[in-house]
């Protein structure tokens, strides 16, 4: 250690920004910041404002800064983090370099470096990368530009990290990568992300298995038929619902991708599912009540519970949309309240709740943010 500790504001010696630049608005929230800090540093000469991460990658946000910002010190991307410790130390500690803006971006790499040291958040659990990068070139998303192309993690390399994670203590692991459905592809010696499951559901100690992020193009049969096998033989009140969506962008379906979500929900639930999660509106955006009468006789003759998405959120008249998804025999709704955030949504939530409440069941979906969760939670009473 070289004597930094974490403090709560950015009145502190060093700053670091580890940037998102999925959408625009993460930039300005950077680049705001970034003017903030420039009265600290007029007060703390000495203070070092280091950026990294995904926003760095782009060499119109590299220029800007460089032009505007001057009070950044060192500027690095998402493929060099291992270097952050050398880059810190060329600031602090050579004089030659002391008064000039270190940038060190790479463009992109087929390494991966192992070992790097981790301080977890919690005791109990822990993210574990499996793979870096994406193959994906959606017309919406930067991730493939700014994260390189896919690198695999060798697994043996995988399994030791989460084997000392459980020697720590840790009961559970969430498998990360920007596509894991495509893991061990690009290895001398390919392996499944199914096989890789399998392999960790072996080490002793590991109590939950997590993953994240999942493209559906890349989901394969052996993969939902060992989530079938993995049903079976644990013991849990857990159900397993999982969602068809064959595209991102709308949810008005053609007959084609209709059949096709048909399909791979009876796919699903043949192999263990307990529900399905779907949405289906038409071009202007009410309920399409023959598409979702079709999804829903599917699940019902399978057993399972059918489950209406967040396409909820963006119907015209909320009350006719659930009135067409009771008529059509809906066991659940997944809504925010028509919000981005399901706490903003609270009140309709609640007045949906009062009023349709006993024939159809109301999840409050609010995204990954537990603190979203519990806040809605304490607003509605819908858990």
């Amino acid at each position: 250690t070289i004597g930094y500790k974490v403090v709560e504001d950015e009145d502190a010696d060093l700053v670091i920004f580890n940037t998102c630049t999925v959408r625009e608005n993460a930039n300005l929230k950077v680049y705001g910041r970034l003017g903030q800090l420039k009265k600290y540093k007029n007060k703390n000469p000495e203070m070092i404002t280091m950026l990294c991460g995904c926003m760095m990658q782009e060499e119109s946000v590299v220029e800007k800064i460089k032009k505007s910002y001057r009070n950044v010190d060192v500027i690095f991307g998402t493929h060099n983090i291992f270097k952050f410790a050398e880059l810190l130390s060329m600031k602090v500690l050579d004089r030659a370099d002391n008064k000039k803006m270190i940038i060190d971006v790479w463009k992109d790499t087929t390494e991966i470096v192992e070992e790097l040291p981790v301080e977890r958040k919690y005791h109990f659990k822990s993210g574990v990368n499996i793979m870096f990068g994406c193959n994906n070139f959606c017309s919406y998303c930067i991730v493939p530009y700014v994260r390189g192309r896919e690198r695999s993690r060798e697994p043996e390399d995988i399994i030791a990290e989460i084997e000392c994670l459980v020697k720590d203590g840790v009961v559970e692991i969430m498998l990360l990568g920007q596509n894991v459905n495509s893991y061990g592809k690009n290895l001398e010696n390919p392996i499944s992300f199914t096989e890789l499951l399998r392999r960790v559901e072996k080490i002793d100690g590991l109590k939950r298995i997590r993953f994240m992020t999942s493209h559906p193009k890349d989901l394969s049969d052996e993969l939902i038929e060992y989530l079938g096998e993995w049903k079976t033989k644990k013991e849990t009140s857990l159900k397993i619902v999982c969602m068809v969506r064959p595209r991102a962008g709308g949810f008005c379906y053609d007959e084609t991708e209709a059949q096709l979500m048909l399909e791979e929900a009876e796919l699903f639930l043949e192999h263990g599912a307990d529900g399905i999660a779907f949405g289906f509106l038409k071009a202007d955006r009410t309920v399409d009540a023959e598409k979702t009468k079709k999804m829903v006789e599917l699940i019902h003759v399978k057993g399972g519970e059918a489950v209406f998405h967040r396409a909820f959120d963006v119907t015209p008249e909320p009350e006719k949309a659930i009135e067409t998804m009771i008529d059509c025999c809906v066991n659940r709704l997944l809504t925010s309240g028509q919000q981005a955030k399901a706490s903003e949504g609270a009140t309709l939530l609640a007045e949906l709740q009062n009023k349709y409440g006993d024939k159809i069941e109301l999840l409050a979906g609010s995204g990954v943010n537990a603190g979203n969760v519990r806040e809605l939670m304490e607003k509605t009473g819908i858990h």
